[in-house]
Parts: C-alpha cells; sequence; structure tokens
C-alpha cells in the first residue's frame, strides 16, 4: 500500500491520513497545536463567536488569591510539579494558543514554553480523545509576521525548545525559523498517527476557504471566521493608544492649568 505523503505548503488538509483509518470524531477540548502569529487570534474569535468557552493565551480563573497567567507558564508549572498539563486552566472548550515566549536576552531571562513541542505526550494522558487543531499560514508569511510584532523572531531565538536551541539575533536566520516551523508540522502529524484517538483538523488560515472548512469541522457559522491581530490591526491599535494618550495629556493639562 502507498504511504501517504504531506506537502507542508498545501491549502486544506483535515486529517490528512489513510483514506481506510477511522477517524475520531471532534470532541473538546480543542487544543490549537500550531504557531503562534498563525490565526490563533482569528481561531479564538471564531470560536467564541460559536459561543464555545475559549481562551487566549491565558489559563485559570482571576480570584482574591490567584491571578490568570499565561498558558504556557501555567502548563510548564504543573508538569514541573507532577499534575496533569491543564489542571486548573480554567475548564475551557478551546485553548487557541498555549505558548510564552516572554523571554529576553540570549541567557533566556523570563518564561518561554511550547507545550505543543514539548508536552504532548502529557496532554495525551490527561485529554486522551482532545481534538488537536493544527493552524498554518504561508511560512514565508509566518516569517515576516514573526519580525514584525513585537521582536517575536528573536524572543523565539532566544528560547531553548526542543530542535531548535537558543540562538542570538544576529545569527538567527530564516531557514532556521522554517526548519522550526515545519518540524512542528510533521510532529503533530506523527502524533496522531501514534494516537488515533485525537481527531487532527489541520486549517490553513491565509486560504479563502479557512471559515469553510472550520465550520464543516466544528458546526458554527461562517460569519464568525475574520482574521484578527493582523499587521494592520496592529499599527491601528497603537495609533488609538497614541490618540489616546494625548488626550489624556491634554485633559490632565487643562485640569492643571484650571
Amino acid at each position: 500500500m502507498r504511504k501517504r505523503t504531506f506537502v507542508l505548503e498545501d491549502t486544506i488538509n483535515i486529517d490528512p491520513r489513510y483514506s481506510h483509518i477511522h477517524l475520531a470524531e471532534v470532541s473538546y477540548p480543542v487544543i490549537v497545536v500550531g504557531m503562534p502569529k498563525a490565526g490563533t487570534t482569528s481561531i479564538s474569535h471564531f470560536f467564541s463567536c460559536a459561543k464555545k468557552k475559549t481562551t487566549h493565551q491565558y489559563c485559570g480563573r482571576r480570584t482574591r488569591e490567584t491571578k490568570i497567567r499565561e498558558c504556557g507558564t501555567l502548563i510548564k508549572k504543573n508538569i514541573e510539579s507532577g499534575l496533569f498539563p491543564l489542571q486548573e486552566a480554567g475548564d475551557f472548550e478551546v485553548y487557541s494558543q498555549i505558548d510564552v515566549e516572554n523571554v529576553k536576552g540570549y541567557k533566556g531571562k523570563g518564561i518561554c514554553y511550547f507545550p505543543q513541542v514539548e508536552a504532548l505526550e502529557e496532554i495525551h494522558l490527561q485529554y486522551p480523545n482532545a481534538t488537536f487543531l493544527l493552524n498554518k499560514r504561508n511560512i514565508k508569511s509566518w516569517i515576516e509576521s514573526l519580525k514584525n510584532h513585537g521582536q517575536m523572531a528573536q524572543r523565539i531565538g532566544f528560547c531553548n525548545i526542543t530542535g531548535f536551541p537558543p540562538v542570538d539575533r544576529l545569527s538567527l536566520t530564516d531557514d532556521m525559523l522554517r526548519k522550526f516551523y515545519e518540524d512542528q508540522m510533521r510532529r503533530v502529524r506523527a502524533f496522531v498517527m501514534k494516537y488515533p484517538s485525537h481527531r487532527l483538523v489541520e486549517v490553513q488560515i491565509d486560504a479563502d476557504d479557512a471559515g469553510k472548512k472550520l465550520v464543516d469541522a466544528f458546526g458554527g457559522n461562517q460569519r464568525c471566521w475574520h482574521q484578527k491581530n493582523t499587521r494592520q490591526d496592529v499599527i491601528e491599535k497603537r495609533e488609538k493608544q497614541i490618540e489616546h494618550r494625548g488626550k489624556r495629556i491634554e485633559r490632565n493639562k487643562a485640569t492643571t492649568d484650571g
């Protein structure tokens, strides 16, 4: 029997496995296991619009004693403590981004953790029937987005991720980032082949029919799909922040003068 091969630049593949293999039903939670800056905000908006309890980047419950934190930070601490990765994460139906890359400098001060790389086995133990959503994007566009979004490319370079050791910003290359991206595609696909209890849904977020594919897999309405947190969105947000800051300064000055 001829083996099915994968094309990393293809458009949409939902469960690109052998056609004769029985696919697991879509079940919750849905965990996004692709890369940041590959539509995670848009995916979060889609599921929230579809009335699913969704979180993006942050996990836990805010109480008087505790505060929410980045999902990656919580997952890392839980695993180091011998707990399930998403214990006390908030019982969400959808986790649209679980990595954290709050790291500064080549020596890696801060926290950087990619559970979708480091902790798939642990996630499987907690949720053996979770649906994995592998978000894909044109790789060249993804790399450019990393570079233009708060120096994320440099921050990822400072991390120490399996298969992607720390590298200073002058030595970081597009080829390194491309390999990191491609390795994750292969890693997730191999994992669901090993554990077919997981439904894998692949979505090319920059494809024209991305919304339709999400609706086909999860239900909902195509009107819930919009690309969010684009470079233009970030620029407009910064401009509004500057405008509001200027108005606040003018109000404070007027109050002082009065």
